[in-house]
């Protein structure tokens, strides 16, 4: 059985788990992740289907009553400088400023 690949943006801190790209500005939120909450997060997915230098990625992790979850993600352009609400153009085919992320990253 195979293992999925560890999110680059997880770390380790005296035996618990954090996420590296978390926003933690609202009275809500955390950077502590678990199990659950890394397998639904999209970002990996958003990374691997657009796998370019100039996205930019964040995460919401809400902890409320016990229960910690991914409820926003944001992607934007290093670039334009710009929020980025639908990627369909973040590919080589529509955008002149992507540069392919060195997959092993």
């Amino acid at each position: 059985m195979s293992r999925p690949k560890p999110c680059r943006y997880r770390y380790l801190e005296k035996g618990r788990s954090f996420c590296e790209i978390a926003i933690t500005e609202r009275k809500y939120t955390t950077n502590e992740v678990t199990p659950q909450v890394c397998r639904d997060c999209q970002i990996p997915q958003i990374l691997e289907d657009h796998p370019c230098v100039h996205l930019d990625v964040g995460v919401e992790i809400d902890q409320f009553q016990g229960r910690t979850e991914v409820s926003t993600f944001y992607t934007a352009c290093k670039v334009t400088r710009e929020r980025l609400t639908v990627l369909d153009a973040c590919n080589p085919e529509h955008c002149p400023y992507f540069e392919a992320r060195d997959p092993d990253e």
